[in-house]
């Protein structure tokens, strides 16, 4: 379930936000996740082709999941693409999704969001690491930083 709302600030690309205040998602297994304040997200990486259809509206309850999964997909790659898929369709189901939707988003991510998940990993070639990320995943180098200095052991250089 998730611990806070979602807090944006628009950027000039439309289908682009930033996390303006930390987003937390308690996981069913208890695992506390943090989307870090300026992650820039695309939300729900729903095509526009499909806007027609109800319930893939991206002002919906795909909001947070889909923050939470993006930041699943570039920041906390340890745990692969199958566990990121699998909670996108937890964090779906405990935002009052119905089960059918969320296993339709779970499937579209988990059948094509290979070429998304695999450009992040060559993005970040050490991607087992979490703190590989770079500053134009982030809003503001500040925001970058800030991130990379609360993870312990790593030291962020500019």
């Amino acid at each position: 379930m998730f611990l806070t709302p979602l807090e944006l600030a628009g950027l000039p690309d439309p289908d682009l936000w930033v996390i303006a205040e930390p987003l937390r998602y308690l996981s069913v297994a208890g695992e506390l996740i943090e989307v870090p304040k300026g992650f820039i997200t695309d939300l729900a990486s729903i095509p526009h082709f499909v806007d027609w259809i109800p319930f893939l509206d991206r002002t919906g309850p795909s909001r947070r999941p889909g923050a939470l999964h993006d930041w699943l997909y570039a920041g906390m790659r340890s745990k692969g693409k199958a566990w990121a898929d699998s909670l996108l369709r937890e964090a779906l189901l405990s935002e009052g999704m119905s089960t059918a939707s969320a296993q339709t988003y779970y499937l579209a991510v988990h059948w094509f969001g290979g070429p998304s998940y695999a450009s992040d990993g060559r993005r970040h070639p050490y991607a087992e690491h979490p703190g590989n990320l770079e500053s134009n995943d982030f809003l503001t180098e500040a925001d970058w930083l800030a991130w990379k200095n609360s993870i312990p052991g790593i030291v962020a250089l500019k």
